[in-house]
């Protein structure tokens, strides 16, 4: 059997006021699919699990990764010790750029061994098992496009399908990415949870199919913080909005930039132009 597991951006990041004690930030996200994405193939063999990574080097390919912990949880869950499987995972999506290929290919893993290896789960334990495997694995067992709260881990569909949005998504010339604690311990809560009223329009945008208002609506309380800390983004703002780019929004807790166009020729021309000074772009839209 083989799959594609897509990734994903986020429409808005809203960050709640942080409450004394808590381990996790309360989030409030809507996540719509792209088109890049992942592919996966599985053979049935018995008794070991086995995965195999492309380009190799990149990924690790034992326990570490999250598609191995995937076939050890639920071969662990069956109670079948004769259970096994190879997988072959190309890696199209690119690594730490908050666009959730890890989570994407836990969740696609999840969705073809349990049919292949005839598991009977109920959803509540699919769900336990993918938010202990991480926090964006279960919007992708859910719907293409999804509102989620808690701590961005509890899905809701969105039964509606977008417009389609051509975008380009651009990473300045920085080494290392810091991680996402990182970002969280650098955020100012007094400035989070300010633009809170954007979400119901953006809700309401995306309802009624109203690609202006979609564009007008995006949020991410994550901006202000990341442009201060890397002028690189704000580089790459100005560079998107210089190209015709409809808006543009922060991708997660950064640092992809991501530039948003209603037209697929506008958008070609500022991939063109703009590759010529960052190696790590990509011309994509919504699936």
């Amino acid at each position: 059997m083989k799959v594609k597991a897509f990734a994903k951006i986020n429409l808005n990041l809203h960050i709640h006021p942080k409450k004394t004690g808590d381990q996790f930030t309360p989030l409030t996200l809507i996540n719509h699919q792209i088109n890049i994405f992942d592919e996966l193939e599985f053979i049935n063999q018995k008794n070991k699990i086995e995965l195999i990574c492309y380009p190799k080097n990149i990924l690790p390919s034992g326990e570490s990764n999250l598609v191995f912990q995937v076939a050890l949880k639920l071969k662990e869950f069956s109670k079948n010790p004769k259970l096994g499987i190879k997988i072959i995972l190309h890696k199209n999506i690119p690594i730490t750029a908050g666009l959730a290929g890890g989570s994407s290919d836990a969740a696609a893993t999840l969705k073809v061994l349990i049919k292949l290896w005839h598991l009977k789960i109920s959803r509540q334990k699919l769900f336990e098992i993918a938010r202990n495997l991480g926090k964006d694995v279960p919007y992708f067992l859910s719907s293409n496009l999804c509102y989620l709260t808690g701590y961005g881990d509890i899905p809701h569909k969105l039964k509606v399908k977008l417009p389609k949005i051509w975008l380009i998504i651009v990473y300045p010339n920085i080494e290392q990415k810091p991680s996402t604690g990182w970002m969280f311990q650098h955020l100012d809560f007094s400035l989070t949870g300010k633009s809170i009223y954007k979400e119901k329009l953006l809700l309401t945008a995306i309802k009624t199919k109203n690609q202006k208002n979609i564009l007008d609506n995006l949020h991410n309380d994550f901006e202000t913080m990341v442009f201060n800390c890397f002028p690189e983004t704000q580089e790459i703002v100005n560079g998107l909005i210089a190209q015709k780019a409809n808006t543009t929004l922060l991708s997660g807790s950064g640092l992809g930039i991501i530039g948003f166009f209603q037209a697929k020729t506008t958008a070609q021309k500022a991939y063109l132009s703009l590759k010529k000074n960052y190696s790590k772009i990509f011309l994509t839209s919504t699936v």
